[in-house]
């Protein structure tokens, strides 16, 4: 639930600092960068505005 709701937050522009106060990340957590350059990942991806 962590990765869905920090990818939907960020697509929504929420900021980081937003983000972490309710997921319970550090400032300088791995895991949180982490899962930020994924949600990038998705950017563009072919499936997307298709529905699926």
């Amino acid at each position: 639930m962590r990765t869905g709701f920090i990818a939907v937050s960020r697509k929504d522009g929420k900021r980081e600092e937003e983000i972490r106060a309710l997921s319970g990340h550090a400032a300088d957590s791995p895991v949180f960068w982490g899962y930020i350059q994924k949600t990038g990942a998705w950017t563009d991806a072919g499936s997307e505005g298709i529905g699926l």
